[in-house]
């Protein structure tokens, strides 16, 4: 009995320790997400949107408690999703690197706000992101190039209608790439060749960009570019000059190029090395097989400076000596 006493006095402690942490947990999430709120400035401007006063953290409760905190998604008791939308948030979009803390955060979005700046600050410290919905607000600048080079498990990626400059990031290349919604900005240049299988929907449309448009990408419809004056090639209707063809080529595939040359330098050294294993092969078996071929004459020297060849004939009992110019049988061998 005494035992069995015991046994549940340790698993209630057991349940109890878990309920603190969980508590720990929960507070410390609600502490980052009423951080986020205080930055944050409603339609008037001088308070955040009166939807997130919801938003109460307490020792005993937090974010995925009941109730879930308003525009607030969880799973497994962990924040997973925010999605302030349609709030009127205006001003500056809010430093992001302190959501980094919210582990299992995946969607984040401030869609259909009227933010304005630059492009939100610390997103780098969030490579975990599946989903990021920016549309329909009034931010604007290039967006930094290195933004989404950690993203590799990015699926939808939503930042039309701003006003956004500069070129498209070529560090979108993750390879689970769904949705790619870039339409009515100001971006400009090329458009880097998105090449993932799975991408279902890409819109570039009314920008500034130029230049052909990526094999990758050809099988979207022309909508998805119109707008854009100096792009070319299909589906749209513009054929492309030779040289935007040529400086697409350069820019594209320029890292496939450099792994070409390297397979050809790696290809032409093993050729030279072969050629030369062969070579010296060569030269030691013409020169064992000088050293084992008979010599068909000999020389020998002769009386009064002169030089003696002894030469061969046909018939090996007669040996035939040359001493300056004349010939003398020197030896006949005799038959039985």
């Amino acid at each position: 009995m005494a035992g069995d006493g015991a046994g549940a006095v340790g698993l209630l402690l057991l349940l109890a320790l878990a309920a603190l942490v969980a508590a720990a947990a929960a507070a410390s999430e609600g502490d980052v997400l009423l951080a986020l709120r205080a930055t944050l400035r409603g339609p008037s401007g001088d308070r955040p949107p009166a939807p997130l006063d919801q938003w109460v953290s307490s020792a005993s409760t937090g974010p995925c408690q009941d109730p879930i905190w308003y525009a607030v998604k969880c799973s497994s008791n962990k924040v997973l999703g925010i999605r302030l939308e349609y709030l009127g948030l205006q001003g500056n979009a809010p430093d992001m690197a302190p959501l980094a803390a919210l582990t299992s955060l995946r969607v984040l979005s401030f869609a259909n706000n009227n933010l304005t700046g630059p492009f939100p600050p610390g997103l780098t410290e969030l490579p975990a992101l599946k989903m990021l919905y920016l549309s329909r607000n009034r931010l604007s600048g290039e967006i930094p190039g290195d933004t989404f080079e950690a993203m590799m498990g990015l699926r939808k990626l939503f930042l039309a209608d701003n006003a956004f400059t500069g070129a498209i990031p070529d560090t979108i290349t993750s390879p689970k790439l769904l949705v790619v919604q870039l339409a009515r900005n100001r971006f400009q240049g090329n458009i880097p060749d998105f090449d993932q299988k799975d991408l279902q929907l890409f819109d570039v449309s009314h920008n500034r960009l130029s230049g052909p448009i990526p094999q990758g990408l050809r099988q979207f419809k022309a909508a998805s570019f119109e707008g854009n004056t100096d792009l070319c090639g299909a589906p749209l209707d513009v054929a492309c000059p030779p040289s935007a063809l040529l400086g697409a080529s350069d820019s594209s595939d320029s890292s496939d190029s450099m792994r070409v040359l390297m397979i050809i330098a790696i290809a032409v050294v093993a050729f030279g090395g072969l050629l030369a294993i062969i070579g010296i092969i060569t030269a030691l078996v013409s020169r064992r097989k000088d050293n084992d071929e008979p010599a068909d004459a000999t020389e020998t020297p002769g009386d009064g400076g002169g030089i003696a060849k002894m030469q061969s004939t046909a018939d090996k009992s007669i040996k035939i000596a040359q001493v300056s110019g004349r010939h003398f049988v020197v030896g006949l061998k005799l038959l039985n």
